[in-house]
């Protein structure tokens, strides 16, 4: 069996992360939110930040198959994306996706790492605490992709030095 492996994105596989992101956030963060501002969020939106910042996403794959993906995007120490395939959730893809991003981020020279997440996301925040984040802030805050506030926790984690 082949072993699972992470890679930088290419331009190539927009659409395929756009199919995983778009249908992952309508499983874990769509359902909370009211249907218009739900219609906003396509997959061209995906496919979008697929294209321009590929340099900025790694890939989970196994056997030419895309697990997953996180993203970092304009190279900051924020990870604005972490998405796995329905069909590869529980094997620990989001677990590996997030460590190899937190060394790729300390080979950029960022000394921490930033996330943010819906609050109701219990998912990604126990992800998030299993790998040693700890909250930095809670509360409403204006989502800019949806124009709309949201209850949002923040968690941060120190990369050097720690």
């Amino acid at each position: 069996m082949t072993e699972v492996t992470i890679r930088w994105a290419r331009a190539s596989d927009a659409k395929t992360l756009a199919a995983i992101g778009h249908a992952a956030w309508k499983r874990g963060n769509a359902n909370n939110l009211p249907e218009e501002v739900q219609n906003r969020v396509t997959a061209d939106v995906f496919e979008n930040f697929a294209v321009t910042q590929p340099d900025n996403i790694l890939i989970a794959e196994k056997d030419d198959h895309v697990l997953g993906f996180a993203a970092a995007a304009n190279g900051e120490n924020i990870v604005t994306d972490l998405w796995v395939n329905k069909a590869d959730e529980g094997q620990g893809i989001g677990r590996r996706l997030l460590e190899e991003m937190e060394n790729e981020l300390v080979k950029r020279g960022h000394e921490d790492v930033k996330l943010e997440v819906l609050t109701s996301n219990t998912r990604t925040l126990g992800l998030t605490k299993y790998r040693g984040y700890h909250v930095t802030s809670r509360g409403l805050r204006m989502d800019a992709t949806l124009s709309l506030p949201l209850h949002k926790t923040e968690v941060s984690k120190r990369l050097i030095g720690a």
